[in-house]
């Protein structure tokens, strides 16, 4: 059994505190569950997915991906279309990929909780694999 690791403050996922709240798949090809403001549960945000081969060296939330760059966010969009099931590691790894036009994007961590006006919101935490030395 995977421990889950929430947000305790906003703290980032570097920080986590251990709360046994639900499990984590390992499968990039399973769709995530989906956050509803109704189940208490997703109040704070839960690690949905983990790789732990993949060692994260940068983070971000969904939405601001999409504030930083709407080009690259529609880039990312056009790139996991395709990718099936969507809401799966897989399908926000090839988002990523396209958003970054990095091939090479490997992600580790997926989390997803609701906000206080009810919307679901995802975060992600992957590798650059460009960014090791050989």
């Amino acid at each position: 059994m995977i421990k889950i690791y929430a947000y305790e403050n906003g703290v980032s996922y570097h920080n986590m505190v251990k709360r046994s709240l639900s499990i984590a798949t390992s499968s990039r090809g399973v769709q995530l569950p989906y956050a509803h403001w109704s189940d208490s549960r997703w109040d704070k945000p839960q690690l949905v997915f983990e790789d732990k081969t993949v060692k994260c060296n940068e983070d971000a939330y969904d939405d601001r991906l999409m504030d930083w760059d709407e080009e690259a966010h529609l880039r990312g969009i056009e790139k996991a279309k395709d990718v099936l099931p969507v809401r799966s590691a897989a399908n926000f790894e090839a988002y990523l990929q396209g958003y970054y036009e990095d091939p090479k994007i490997k992600i580790g961590k997926v989390y997803t909780g609701c906000n206080p006006s009810g919307y679901q919101y995802w975060l992600f935490a992957w590798r650059k694999l460009n960014d090791e030395k050989l």
